[in-house]
């Protein structure tokens, strides 16, 4: 879709800068702006130096509602791109394309305005790219006197001296803010459990979720509460955090209602009115959390949502192929043919009358009040179907009602797709499928998280061998990143545990040396990555784990499948590097937590790996009975000498063919402890518990 106002007489564009050569589907958006874009790169930099004029660098993605209102209004716009193109050098640059480098000057703008956000449109000095000033969204007057008061302030002599000092001094902390981090300090059970249940108190007891404001579906948190209860008896502030936050997005208008999965965040308290945006992330670990919660406390509604949330993947974003789309756009375009935010989502009552058809009155009626499109619209275009959390919601009596709206829905013109695939955002996709296709006994999962993965595997590296960003109509690009290398190694791990491929547990180990020989930093003891202000290293859980403590966690679980003893060295250089920073800010590393219980303490999932992948372990409930199935690797046996299974809430323990059962009389939590032998040795002892609730 060419995005300009600027058209000749046939309707062709007037402008077209360097971006038109760009893959990214952001950077294309740009391409026909009258603002003379360049990608980012070295020679930018040597034209503005060779110039004497400041880098005017702005980042955003292709699903961000506020860049696209700004584009329109100021990057479209003649006057604006006449001052940018005679007295600055303008430089496009797409976050997803480049997250270290958007890291880095999303540190600077928070340093320097005490916010971040998308766009972020900082101005740089040539030599060294270092940040003199950083801006978020602007209007076109407010953007045109902050350009002319920065060139006037560069065009004195005197001034320009003191700007180029204060941005090296912008540029260096921003860059330090990764790289100091505090002395490693113990971590334990109690230390993790602890953080839970401070975590929990700081919750929204009455509405779910974290703050007053602006809510995020907070899923690598809900992860942590949640793996923290599976190891713990009874109700816990963490598992009663988890599920009301769960609860909350599940009914909330941040849940897309009608067809299934979810937007990015909730801009209110009561979740209702979403920031309309749907993002891969968001959906592979939404997932992860409802099959984790599921796992404590079944509600067929956990199991509703995961299923249609895999149908809209499978519906809105996969590929002909089996690859996984970024994102897809919060703006779409009105009944009228302009765009807004979230047109395509919005009811009003008589559109969802119309969309029902010949259904009775009464039977209309119920399913408006239960979608809440009889209640005052928040935003102009209407209102965002939303539950009430306080009812019970007669699905089998709702779901065909939707299906009639859905289809009305996709009537209406439809948000722009970001069809690029991330590896790395791939990579929690196959993994979100894969565990699934374990917890639910369902093969076809497994079978698309394999197409997936075989294709990333095959066409997703450079010609050097290494990891790419992304594919963009079948061709690799970019350079993968820790997260991309970590995200896929453990999508990799969880085909392999679904499937029992030898293959796929050697690829993902080939990611985790790979991604160590060429990250890790022995000044630092983590995984770092080349930025423009120096290093970055990424450590601090967003809405995605970060890359570090998703490598922490892909090294945890390999040293756990495997008799490769660099696997647990390196997850514990890692874990006693983020230590310090786990006691300061627990909130913020939540997968360090989660990675390094599983290191020390094991998994908590249905499917675990003991004795260095000679032994997997499945767990269920069938009525009273616990049940574990045990499977060994040909010439080595769990039941001589004897397994013990102990503790509060389990009967007597059975020794069956293929494992082992015990009745639960009472929640509590039970541990196996086994000595795998074979090969002329036993291996030391290892324990694992269970939650019986």
């Amino acid at each position: 879709m060419i995005r300009t106002r600027h058209r000749a007489p046939n309707g062709a564009p007037l402008f077209v800068n360097r971006l038109i050569e760009s893959a990214s589907p952001y950077l294309r958006q740009h391409a026909h702006n009258p603002v003379d874009w360049r990608p980012w790169s070295e020679a930018a930099f040597a034209e503005a130096k060779a110039r004497g004029v400041m880098v005017f660098l702005s980042i955003g993605y292709a699903s961000c509602h506020w860049c696209h209102v700004m584009e329109e209004e100021s990057f479209d716009d003649e006057a604006v791109a006449g001052l940018l193109n005679r007295d600055f050098l303008p430089v496009k640059l797409d976050r997803e394309e480049s997250p270290d480098i958007d890291a880095q000057y999303a540190s600077a703008a928070l340093l320097f305005s005490g916010r971040t956000g998308w766009p972020n449109n900082l101005l740089l000095v040539p030599d060294g790219a270092w940040p003199a000033m950083t801006f978020s969204y602007l209007r076109k007057d407010m953007l045109l006197r902050a350009l002319q008061a920065a060139l006037q302030e560069w065009g004195r002599p005197e001034r320009r001296k003191i700007i180029l000092q204060q941005a090296q001094q912008l540029g260096e902390a921003a860059r330090d803010l990764t790289l100091k981090r505090p002395p490693p300090a113990p971590l334990s059970g109690e230390t993790f459990d602890a953080a839970a249940d401070g975590i929990a108190r700081q919750s929204d007891p009455l509405h779910g979720g974290f703050g007053q404001g602006e809510k995020f579906p907070n899923e690598v948190v809900s992860r942590f509460l949640l793996d923290s209860a599976a190891r713990r008896a009874g109700r816990t502030p963490a598992l009663d955090a988890a599920t009301t936050l769960l609860k909350a997005v599940l009914t909330g208008g941040v849940h897309d209602q009608i067809g299934g999965g979810f937007h990015r965040y909730a801009v209110d308290r009561d979740w209702r009115t979403p920031h309309f945006e749907k993002m891969l992330p968001t959906q592979a670990l939404m997932i992860r959390s409802l099959l984790a919660a599921q796992s404590l406390e079944p509600d067929p509604v956990y199991e509703r949502a995961m299923k249609r949330t895999l149908a809209f993947v499978a519906r809105e974003m996969t590929s002909p192929e089996g690859l996984f789309h970024t994102a897809l756009d919060a703006d779409s375009r009105d009944a009228s043919g302009k765009m807004e935010e979230g047109a395509y989502y919005l009811w009003r009552p008589q559109e969802a009358e119309a969309a029902l058809g010949s259904m009775p009155e009464s039977e209309r009626r119920h399913v408006l009040s239960t979608l809440g499109l009889l209640t005052q619209p928040r935003l102009a275009g209407g209102v965002t179907p939303h539950l009430d959390p306080r009812a019970r919601i007669d699905f089998p009596r709702l779901d065909p009602a939707l299906d009639r709206l859905l289809a009305a829905r996709r009537g209406r013109p439809s948000p722009f797709v970001d069809d690029k695939a991330l590896i790395g955002w791939n990579g929690l996709m196959i993994r979100a499928l894969a565990e699934y296709s374990m917890a639910m006994d369902s093969p076809a999962e497994a079978a698309l998280a394999d197409r997936a993965a075989q294709i990333l595997w095959a066409r997703g590296r450079n010609p050097d061998g290494s990891l790419a960003r992304g594919l963009m109509n079948g061709r690799p690009f970019g350079l993968g990143t820790v997260e991309d290398y970590a995200y896929l190694g453990l999508g990799f791990v969880a085909l392999h545990d679904a499937l029992r491929d030898a293959r796929i547990l050697s690829a993902a180990e080939s990611l985790g040396d790979m991604m160590w020989k060429g990250a890790f930093h022995p000044d630092y003891g983590l995984l770092a990555a080349p930025a423009p202000l120096g290093p970055h290293i990424d450590a601090r859980d967003m809405a995605a784990p970060s890359g570090n403590a998703a490598a922490l966690e892909l090294y945890a679980l390999l040293s756990r499948r495997t008799s490769k003893p660099e696997n647990h060295k390196r997850a514990e250089t890692l874990s006693r590097a983020l230590s310090g920073s786990i006691g300061q800010e627990a909130g913020a590393h939540t997968e360090a937590m989660t990675a390094t219980r599983i290191l020390h303490q094991g998994e908590t999932g249905a499917m675990r790996a003991l004795a260095q992948g000679r032994l997997t372990l499945w767990a269920r409930r069938d009525g009273n009975l616990l049940k574990i199935d045990l499977e060994a690797s040909p010439g080595w046996v769990w039941n001589d000498p004897p397994p013990t299974l102990i503790g509060r809430g389990v009967g007597p323990l059975r020794i069956e063919k293929h494992g082992i059962s015990a009745p639960v009389i009472g929640p509590g939590v039970a541990t196996l402890s086994l000595r795998l032998c074979g090969e002329g040795r036993c291996l030391p002892a290892e324990t694992t518990s269970f939650r019986l609730g």
